[in-house]
């Protein structure tokens, strides 16, 4: 309801994020319409002197259409890809997450693109052929790098080993030092070309005890089903830019990269993400 999202937008403006996406996991076809709508409405809440909001980008659906590595996704709710279903998708929607190793991804991927919607893949363990089949197709980033995926064997390299040497492929990676050792957040900076890696937090309503039909409580840090499968993140973007500083080794200006410039170049954001005339003022000051 509008209260939420009144709250939603403090909080969100508190931790220094002045454009976010909200995220809706893997449910049943039929319930994304009437969830969209409201993030529309709340899109098109006009912020005001006295109540100031971060800029709602657009929706990222995260699933139905994943892959082999459901994570804490209710496997019964991941599909195969419905061309028709993501063409009739409101343009609300502004980033998928799906399986490179579904069939018909590239088709998938390509009709999104071409709407202007940026696609991720991820909770997936893809080929080398389907991964570079789904980059070829306009493919743009790997959601939760190390996360969800197949990993780093060296005879056997997975998604992220493939995200990782992957010109043009942006990673995303959730830097709480739980989801991610901070030697392995060391790694993502320095494998890749700058800009390269995206800061998510990947938070969810974890106070509430669920997210979405998943019941989670928060336990040794972070969000979790019962079976201590973790679901989503207690992160903040401000906490994740400090993380990857005082414990990961990057640099200030390399991880302030990755919360600003480098995810809005993902989603098409051309007016924001760094300082120069002509462009938004969205600024964030952080103090000691």
């Amino acid at each position: 309801n509008p209260a939420d999202w009144d709250r939603l937008a403090d909080l969100l403006l508190a931790q220094g994020t002045t454009s976010w996406c909200p995220t809706l996991i893997s449910s049943p076809l039929r319930t994304y319409a009437g969830a969209l709508e409201r993030v529309a409405a709340a899109r098109a809440a006009a912020a005001t002197p006295d109540r100031p909001r971060p800029t709602i980008i657009g929706a990222h659906l995260e699933g139905p259409f994943l892959g082999t590595v459901p994570g804490a996704h209710r496997p019964e709710f991941i599909v195969d890809l419905d061309l028709e279903w993501l063409a009739a998708l409101p343009d609300v929607v502004a980033l998928v997450t799906l399986g490179a190793s579904r069939p018909g991804a590239p088709a998938a991927i390509r009709a999104l693109r071409d709407r202007g919607v940026a696609v991720s893949i991820g909770h997936d363990a893809p080929s080398a052929a389907a991964f570079t089949a789904a980059v070829d197709a306009g493919a743009a980033m790997v959601t939760h790098l190390f996360n969800g995926m197949s990993g780093t064997h060296h005879r056997d390299p997975g998604l992220a080993a493939f995200a990782l040497t992957e010109p043009g492929v942006a990673t995303g990676i959730i830097a709480d030092l739980i989801h991610v050792h901070p030697r392995m957040v060391r790694l993502a900076f320095a494998a890749q070309p700058a800009g390269s890696v995206v800061l998510v937090t990947d938070a969810t309503a974890w106070r509430a005890g669920t997210a979405g039909e998943l019941r989670i409580s928060l336990r040794d840090g972070a969000p979790r089903l019962a079976d201590g499968t973790l679901a989503g993140s207690c992160l903040t973007m401000d906490a994740a830019v400090r993380n990857c500083v005082r414990h990961a080794g990057v640099t200030f200006e390399t991880a302030v990269a990755a919360a600003t410039s480098s995810p809005a170049r993902v989603v098409g954001l051309t007016d924001r993400g760094e300082l120069r005339v002509g462009g938004r003022a969205d600024i964030v000051a952080l103090d000691d």
